[in-house]
């Protein structure tokens, strides 16, 4: 019985009640809820998915540049320094092979001198060719064999001054 009094009362009385036009917002959630716009939807999601993807590979693109132009400079740097080292050792080697030849002429100490300079160079292609990003460890070798050279002719041009010390204090007392 309640509900025949609510008909009629809404019979009765629906032009007072119809008088409101629902707003936009209302319209716009039902057309989402049709079938059809999923359809939209689904497009508007794998058109933002590729977009992700696109900025993610142009990212990770510039990313990897950036290392690659730093490990670059690294390199570079590296060189720099390798360069003043090896100018040094070089002047070095020089000066004592010098004082070396002065007194002595020494076929054993120029083989080891020769073998020192074709590690030397083999060290030298290795890290002209070498794609190893750590090329710091080729350059330590390359100093490292430079420093062997000065401790050898060093160790030489100290056994001479200790024959020569020893020749001068056996004629001292001679006299």
């Amino acid at each position: 019985m309640r509900e025949d009094q609510l008909k009629k009362f809404l019979q009765e009385n629906r032009s007072s009640i119809d008088d409101e036009v629902p707003g936009m917002h209302i319209w716009s959630n039902i057309e989402k809820k049709l079938p059809g716009n999923q359809a939209r939807s689904i497009t508007l999601w794998k058109w933002t998915a590729a977009a992700a993807v696109v900025l993610l590979l142009i990212a990770s693109g510039v990313i990897i540049g950036l290392s690659n132009n730093m490990a670059g400079n690294q390199d570079q740097m590296a060189m720099r320094e390798y360069a003043e080292t090896e100018r040094y050792y070089v002047s070095q080697v020089n000066e004592k092979l010098m004082a070396v030849e002065r007194q002595l002429h020494d076929p054993i100490l120029k083989e080891d001198l020769r073998q020192l300079d074709e590690i030397y160079d083999e060290l030298k292609l290795e890290l002209v060719q070498t794609e190893n990003p750590n090329k710091s460890e080729i350059i330590n070798a390359m100093i490292m064999n430079y420093q062997t050279k000065v401790a050898i002719l060093e160790k030489v041009l100290e056994r001479l001054e200790e024959a020569k010390s020893t020749t001068q204090n056996e004629s001292n007392y001679e006299i």
